[in-house]
């Protein structure tokens, strides 16, 4: 009697072992910590997302990207692939988020970064367009998803270089961002575009001033980029003078003078 009733309790906990084990790979909320997956689950099921993807099952493919980025983030593929799927749906600050996370993940995926300065001048373009009341906005630029065999060939090539990202598009757009936080009070997003620990000037003549009736000179040097910002306030004319520097693929604002 006492044997069966030993028999039984083993196998009511063999069996609650097998329960947590399967709960603790699938995130079922047992309360245990989730470790990283082993590289070749991680590997299998980003091939297998890609083919959804490829085979035109976008849905699948992204159900199956968001079971891996918590447990499988060190793969730079992951995130890329969700930054893809949002920018087709024309998520764009997901896209640029994912993005980043993939050039965190590995600062050698020069793929994920020529994507990321994409989705920085498709936005660009769509502001301009939107200020001078064009309904076209362009076409959205053409993004690629990553599969497992993607990383080893981004560890040779190029990574991007800061001399890529001198263009005026791209920083009039940062320009444009950050003009319009100003004006609708949005701090954070408003702060996102100075350089970290840099004090920024409080400006409040961007609720006064309409981006387009802002003359913008720009030039740009080795490593930075000066911009002279002309603009009439109430008959009064105002001069500002930025220096921008590239930091975290961006530029970003590191010193600002007013005269």
């Amino acid at each position: 009697m006492l044997l069966r009733r030993l028999t039984f309790i083993v196998s009511h906990l063999v069996q609650l072992l097998k329960q947590i084990t399967v709960a603790m790979l699938l995130g079922s909320g047992f309360g245990f910590a989730q470790a990283d997956l082993p590289a070749p689950h991680c590997q299998k099921n980003l091939d297998v997302a890609v083919s959804l993807y490829n085979s035109g099952d976008n849905s699948a493919a992204e159900i199956k990207l968001n079971q891996l980025k918590e447990r499988c983030a060190h793969w730079p593929q992951i995130h890329h692939n969700l930054g893809v799927l949002a920018a087709q749906e024309q998520q764009w600050e997901s896209a640029v988020a994912y993005f980043e996370q993939a050039i965190q993940a590995s600062p050698t995926t020069a793929h994920s970064l020529n994507h990321l300065r994409s989705v920085y001048q498709h936005q660009a373009t769509q502001a301009f367009q939107t200020v001078l009341g064009h309904k076209s906005v362009g076409n959205a630029p053409e993004l690629r998803m990553q599969n497992s065999a993607s990383h080893a060939l981004s560890e040779q090539t190029t990574t991007i270089s800061q001399t890529e990202l001198h263009d005026i598009v791209t920083v009039e757009y940062e320009l444009y961002d950050w003009w319009q936080a100003a004006a609708s009070k949005q701090t954070e997003a408003w702060l996102s575009h100075y350089a970290f620990g840099y004090p920024p000037m409080e400006n409040n003549d961007a609720a006064r001033v309409e981006w387009q009736q802002v003359e913008r000179d720009i030039a740009f040097t080795q490593n930075d980029t000066v911009v002279v910002l002309q603009y009439e306030v109430m008959a009064e004319q105002k001069l500002t003078m930025l220096f921008m520097r590239v930091q975290n693929n961006r530029w970003k604002i590191y010193r600002e003078t007013q005269f």
